[in-house]
């Protein structure tokens, strides 16, 4: 055996050999391989050398192809589930200077106020009724299974009842007109009833009777009502009913109480600014310049 291996080494030119690792040698002179005559030896080497590469390819192939076959089918399933997600819900949208009256599947009315969406599942709301809102809406709430609301503030459940759900920013209240509302925000809740609102506020979740709630829902008739109010959030509603720009160059701390109509934008601007001693200009309807009187 080793006088074989021996005699087939010494036809092999040392140079060639050499550069051999040794899985290479065994290959080439393993069970008594001898070239072919009037064919270079290095030529000989080059293709078995060649042969091993293509093997090792087609096994990395026949190794990767599974996967990538799993990652494409796994893809379209994905796709497919986005897209069932997207075409079972439905979605209402205000735009500025807009209201908007709706019915959901389950009988409960709606009333959606200015720069606001609300999204709920198509099937079975009936028999799931939970919707998600992003802005201000008045709900009368068909008796039934429960009703839930869900905000980025906080989330509201109910029965049956009459109410109106504010959540902008990190703005968060709840009116009950009619029934019984459970409010949650913050790890807290809150359970309210006819004539209670319930607000987030520095202090957490808190409750509070009101003496007229149906002031908090008036914005349904185009009369907004702001009580011990930051004038910044006035006019940011001012942006919301009449599509226009507010610049205010004053304080946007202090408070005012008020009611304005979304009717008239010179007289709603009358109404907030002459009692806060402020002056205003209307510019192409489009924008409002705001400062303190000198």
């Amino acid at each position: 055996m080793n006088k074989r291996n021996d005699s087939a080494n010494k036809n092999i030119p040392s140079v060639s050999f050499g550069k051999m690792n040794s899985e290479e040698r065994i290959m080439f002179t393993a069970g008594g391989f001898k070239p072919p005559k009037g064919r270079p030896e290095e030529e000989i080497l080059k293709s078995i050398l060649e042969n091993k590469r293509q093997g090792n390819t087609r096994q990395l192939f026949s190794a990767v192809w599974p996967l990538r076959a799993i990652a494409a089918v796994f893809i379209v399933l994905l796709i497919g589930y986005a897209g069932f997600i997207v075409f079972s819900q439905e979605k209402i949208t205000t735009g500025y200077a807009e209201h908007t009256e709706l019915t959901l599947p389950d009988g409960t009315e709606v009333v959606l106020n200015a720069a606001s969406k609300m999204v709920w599942a198509k099937k079975p709301f009936s028999s799931k009724r939970t919707l998600k809102l992003n802005g201000e809406a008045f709900l009368d709430v068909k008796k039934g299974n429960e009703f839930i609301i869900k905000t980025k503030n906080g989330n509201v459940e109910i029965l049956g009842t009459k109410l109106n759900v504010l959540s902008r920013n990190d703005q968060f209240k709840v009116s009950c007109m009619e029934g019984k509302v459970k409010v949650s925000a913050n790890n807290r809740q809150q359970i309210i009833t006819t004539g209670e609102l319930a607000e987030l506020t520095e202090n957490g979740l808190v409750k509070k009777r009101v003496e007229n709630i149906e002031v908090t829902s008036l914005w349904r008739q185009g009369i907004f009502h702001f009580e011990n109010t930051p004038l910044g959030a006035i006019f940011a509603e001012f942006e919301r009913q009449f599509n226009v720009s507010i610049v205010y160059r004053g304080n946007n701390n202090r408070l005012a109480t008020v009611d304005f109509s979304n009717e008239n934008l010179d007289q709603a601007l009358e109404v907030v600014c002459v009692p806060m001693e402020l002056k205003y200009e209307i510019k192409n309807n489009k924008k409002v310049i705001i400062s303190e009187k000198n």
